[in-house]
């Protein structure tokens, strides 16, 4: 899933702290693994960290957060409604 955008149409920004019901779902996979080993080819080959790091996570579709309308917290870990 990839995080949405927020902000006024002249300067909109990647929002991370969306609920993460307004995530955008970027493709089913099989396995936990293969998600990550997609999320890890998208991030900067160089291995340099970016803000927009914890942008696009991997989810289990049953994961009540979608549902529910929580946010992620700290490192993609629980959920807060």
């Amino acid at each position: 899933m990839s995080a949405p955008y927020a902000g006024p149409p002249t300067d909109r920004k990647i929002d991370p702290s969306a609920p993460l019901a307004e995530w955008h779902i970027l493709a089913p996979y099989h396995s936990f693994a293969a998600c990550q080993k997609k999320q890890q080819d998208l991030r900067d080959p160089t291995g340099a960290s970016s803000s927009d790091e914890h942008t696009i996570i991997c989810v289990p579709n049953n994961d009540p957060r979608i549902h529910l309308g929580g946010t992620l917290l700290e490192a993609g870990e629980g959920y807060q409604r």
